[in-house]
């Protein structure tokens, strides 16, 4: 079973989508609350709000630089 909440929730499905290429055991059960599993700047409301509240679209952006390459 793998699990994660936001940020975790992405990371959890990435994870689970590279587990085959790389060997790892597919899990059974993923329990993924409020990922973020879209490509980011896709939604609206990555535009709307992309400044003026903590996570902002910088910061987003650095984020997924971290495991996108």
């Amino acid at each position: 079973m793998i699990v994660g909440e936001s940020a975790g929730g992405t990371l959890s499905a990435a994870t689970c989508l590279q587990a085959g290429d790389v060997g790892w055991p597919q899990q059974n059960l993923h329990l993924l609350v409020d990922p973020g599993t879209c490509g980011f700047g896709e939604t609206r409301a990555y535009a709307k709000y992309a400044m003026g509240y903590r996570l902002t679209k910088p910061f987003i952006d650095w984020f997924f630089a971290q495991y996108l390459n």
